[in-house]
């Protein structure tokens, strides 16, 4: 009878103490969680070093961003100058004229003959846009506005010729214009100087897209066929 008693209080002793182990460990492993919640923690507790790190980025992000578009800026703007410069190197005389008196004198000599080098500047040159640009800046008078205004219905009235894209500008007795087309009719370009009484220029060229580029100066003269060129 002591036996039993003893064994049963022996595997009552050995139940309650494995019990209690088991609840130790549970102990233990909720007190090796952290004692503050890890949503309440901040970035900067965490990660004190990186924080830091993480808040100098934007910074040199942006810092490098305004460096490039300072540089690119300053780029376009250099070449725009370098640009402007070489146009302004190679300015043919005719376009240094300051009115649109001195452009026609540019042209048209006191023997009333025509400027050799001025025609040859005038279609080796370029940059037909600045050209025009600049012929157009120049002041205007009725001449020229009623010249200007019988090119363009001449030219419109063409049927054969499919204009793409056209510039032109009229000063005094002077006229100037580029056309590029698709097709053209040689017949309708040469009738263009019909718009007056003029002594004409024409150059006619194929560009690199197959398009043909025409040029041309119109000088009003009473009798075309007295009209000369010199040197």
């Amino acid at each position: 009878m002591k036996k039993v008693s003893i064994l049963l209080l022996l595997s009552i002793v050995v139940g309650v103490s494995y019990h209690h182990f088991f609840n130790q460990k549970n102990e233990l492993a909720v007190t090796i969680e952290p004692t503050v919640e890890l949503s309440e923690v901040t970035d900067q507790q965490k990660l004190p070093v990186l924080a830091s790190q993480q808040s100098q980025i934007p910074q040199t992000i942006e810092t490098a961003t305004k460096a490039n578009k300072v540089a690119s800026s300053d780029q376009q703007q250099n070449e725009l100058e370098n640009n402007t410069s070489e146009l302004l190197e190679n300015k043919p005389n005719f376009l240094r004229s300051t009115s649109a008196s001195l452009l026609n004198n540019s042209f048209l000599l006191e023997d009333s003959s025509v400027s050799q080098a001025s025609v040859i500047d005038y279609f080796s040159y370029s940059d037909f846009g600045y050209l025009i640009e600049e012929i157009s800046q120049l002041d205007v008078d009725e001449l020229s506005l009623s010249r200007e205004s019988s090119l363009l219905t001449k030219i419109s009235s063409m049927k054969q010729t499919n204009i793409i894209d056209q510039q032109h500008a009229c000063r005094g007795k002077l006229c100037f214009i580029e056309l590029k087309a698709s097709s053209y009719s040689d017949e309708e370009i040469q009738s263009i100087s019909q718009f007056g009484s003029n002594y004409a220029f024409t150059n006619v060229v194929q560009n690199e897209s197959d398009e043909t580029i025409v040029r041309a100066m119109y000088i009003e003269t009473e009798n075309p066929s007295l009209l000369r060129v010199t040197r």
